[in-house]
């Protein structure tokens, strides 16, 4: 009898959640169609795991506000083809090392970023990847800055 009392306790329960949930749900497809109806089909969350997809999203226009005129070329997109190779940037770092840096003259992130023609963002980032790979070693360099020389 007292398996009978809780799962007729716990149905009661269940059914008494849905019922409070049912016009969230409703509210919800109601949203997603008229979503749909102004244009924007991309779903935001998968259905089954109610995780929010991830990425920006697209915000939808009028057709009167959208550009006709071509956009400048500035602002197009680079083809995949004018793209550096892989490790290109990398390889000009350990270009400027080789023939500029020496024990007393190490060169600081600027320097190999002035001597590879790299952003120093991008000479940043490529010289912590060539740190923890041991290809370059970092030093104390001129005024107590990060200096770079090749390891070994």
């Amino acid at each position: 009898m007292a398996r009978a009392d809780t799962l007729d306790r716990i149905r009661a329960e269940i059914d008494a959640r849905l019922r409070e949930l049912l016009p969230r749900v409703q509210e919800y497809a109601a949203i997603e169609a008229a979503e749909r109806l102004l244009g924007d089909s991309a779903p935001r969350a998968s259905a089954g795991n109610g995780r929010a997809r991830r990425g920006r999203r697209r915000k939808s226009s009028p057709a009167s506000n959208r550009r006709s005129v071509p956009r400048p070329t500035s602002e197009r997109k680079r083809s995949r083809s004018t793209r550096k190779p892989r490790g290109a940037n990398q390889t000009a770092i350990l270009k400027a090392l080789r023939e500029q840096a020496t024990l007393d003259a190490p060169l600081t992130a600027r320097q190999i970023a002035d001597a590879s023609g790299l952003a120093p963002a991008t000479v940043h980032a490529a010289v912590r990847s060539l740190t923890k790979k041991r290809v370059v070693r970092v030093i104390e360099g001129p005024a107590n800055r990060k200096a770079f020389i090749l390891a070994g």
